[in-house]
């Protein structure tokens, strides 16, 4: 079901719940969402309240190291864009800021989200770090025909690779610099969980890591993105941080003003670069994968994820010909994957939370995906019972 919100997302996508919130610093909200073939938005941070929020077992009291630039933000998964909008309703509403003062002040914007004005959507399938499987390809350009149809402009989005990848390199290095506490959340996982021993963070030193990096990158062992913690390991210094907080907000702003550039309003992308995979395998190898959702993460953008389309027969793979150890590794994931949900996301600028949910919602009443476990309650449902229309005839 993904994370770190998997057992939400599962809980929606199996009805047994109506309505979900989740915590994201890395896709926590989304990459559940896409797993489980259902609606979910990471709002923009600064909208909403994480007040007494815990993350990774710690709560915003307690602090986490990456914690100076790199935020938790709470949000809503659903089985549609409405419940997603009537969650943001409240959640941006003068009742809600009494309780957090810290939080923006900016209610729901109603007439953004029932707006028909034309929005510019740029469109990409790869963060230069990694290639999306063919499903998540052929998702977005489902998506993009859609938007068009729906009068949208949709247009790829031309962006420096050598500005994505210090962006999805910042965000790695934000991702791992507190090894104690992830440590000791891995290890209290392990009681619960045993397949988490395959990922459990070991104590080293700045050298140690150093070491490691070079004997990973020199035989190949691992992609470049896997590699960038231990590469910046005196990154987890106090001086580091900083330094790391610094290059988010350049990085960030340089990435926003490349999107005026071009006159685009939102992004639309794939979710993730496969479809959901067996737990020990994501955990083990493909966490980096999560390069595709964390790029919104450090650079604080609200960002959706919209179910669309099914991994079909000839889809099972990730690379037809498998080099690296990552890509053989995704093949296997990507394994008897015929009938998985493939997401893509949509992501704007801070405060564009309403435009989001707009065009995931036109995106949604186009495609009507639907759950294979929902089609076959409906199929259940109508042979055992009768129509309403008909049901008078008992009485």
């Amino acid at each position: 079901t993904g994370g770190s919100s998997g057992g939400e997302g599962g809980l929606v996508a199996a009805g047994l719940s109506p309505l979900g919130l989740g915590t994201d610093i890395g896709g926590s909200i989304r990459i559940p969402a896409a797993f489980c073939g259902i609606y979910g938005l990471k709002p923009s941070n600064i909208r909403t309240s994480e007040s007494d929020v815990n993350t990774f077992g710690f709560s915003d009291r307690d602090g986490m190291g990456s914690k100076i630039a790199l935020t938790t933000c709470s949000g809503p998964m659903g089985k549609c864009v409405e419940d997603l909008a009537t969650t943001m309703r409240v959640m941006y509403s003068p009742e809600y800021f009494d309780e957090d003062y810290t939080v923006a002040q900016v209610p729901f914007k109603e007439n953004e989200y029932q707006s028909d004005k034309q929005l510019c959507i740029g469109y990409f399938t790869t963060d230069t770090y990694y290639y999306s499987c063919p499903s998540m390809i052929r998702a977005v350009n489902i998506t993009r025909k859609v938007l068009e149809e729906k009068g949208y402009k949709v247009i790829p989005f031309d962006y420096p690779h050598d500005l994505f990848r210090a962006l999805t390199d910042t965000f790695t290095k934000l991702a791992f610099v507190s090894r104690e506490k992830v440590k000791a959340t891995v290890e209290n996982a392990r009681e619960i969980l045993p397949e988490y021993t395959s990922i459990r963070a070991q104590k080293f030193s700045v050298c140690q890591l150093k070491i490691l990096y070079h004997i990973l990158r020199i035989f190949k062992l691992r992609s470049p993105a896997q590699l960038t913690p231990l590469k910046n390991a005196e990154n987890t210094t106090t001086a580091g941080l900083i330094g790391l907080n610094a290059s988010m907000k350049y990085y960030s702003q340089k990435f926003v003003e490349r999107m005026k550039e071009q006159g685009i309003d939102l992004l639309l992308f794939p979710s993730m670069p496969i479809v959901a995979a067996p737990h020990t395998a994501f955990s083990k190898d493909l966490i980096s994968f999560v390069s595709f959702t964390g790029i919104c993460n450090v650079m604080q953008l609200p960002a959706g994820v919209v179910p669309i389309t099914e991994v079909q027969e000839d889809e099972q793979f990730y690379a037809q010909k498998a080099q690296t150890h990552l890509e053989k590794k995704a093949n296997i994931a990507m394994a008897d994957s015929k009938g998985m949900p493939v997401s893509i996301q949509i992501a704007g600028k801070p405060f564009d939370d309403e435009k989001i949910l707009r065009v995931m919602k036109d995106v949604q009443d186009s495609v009507k995906f639907k759950l294979l476990t929902d089609r076959q309650a409906e199929e259940i449902h109508s042979s055992n019972f009768l129509p309403l229309s008909d049901s008078k005839k008992l009485n």
